[in-house]
């Protein structure tokens, strides 16, 4: 496969799991705890199922939130719905390319989701830790003045 053919691919398959982020975000936790040993399965094996039976994105993205009790709410809703929102947006062409790579990428799609999720966690823990130094540091700075 020529590289402007596979960059096409790749693009089209982050374009996918980045519809798949928006979707998984908004996922109930309740939902997300009651089936944590499979989620990953179980999105995989829903993703694949809707795709194949829908012949337009709005409607494998509308199936797929109500299959996961009704995912995309707030917090994150706004920005998920703006994302989603323009996603249907784009040419009829490029929409059934996403549907394509979510039918028949399915695994690696959800593969690239669940290493997406790992580096935002990582990102947020980075933070977080980032924050806890300064804090200790400030905090040191503070005991050494010799009241």
């Amino acid at each position: 496969m020529p590289p402007s053919q596979q960059e096409a691919r790749q693009a089209r398959r982050m374009e996918a799991t980045l519809i798949l982020r928006a979707i998984y975000k908004g996922i109930p936790n309740s939902y997300l705890s009651k089936y944590r040993r499979e989620q990953w399965r179980q999105l995989q094996a829903a993703t694949r199922g809707l795709a194949l039976h829908n012949a337009d994105l709005a409607r494998f993205i509308n199936q797929a939130c109500g299959k996961f009790e009704g995912a995309v709410l707030a917090p994150y809703e706004r920005e998920a719905r703006q994302y989603l929102d323009m996603v249907l947006e784009w040419p009829e062409a490029h929409q059934q390319a996403i549907l394509w790579s979510l039918r028949e990428e399915t695994a690696l799609c959800i593969m690239k989701l669940h290493n997406l999720l790992d580096e935002e966690f990582e990102q947020r823990r980075g933070m977080a830790g980032f924050t806890t130094a300064a804090q200790e540091e400030e905090s040191d700075d503070f005991s050494d003045r010799g009241d």
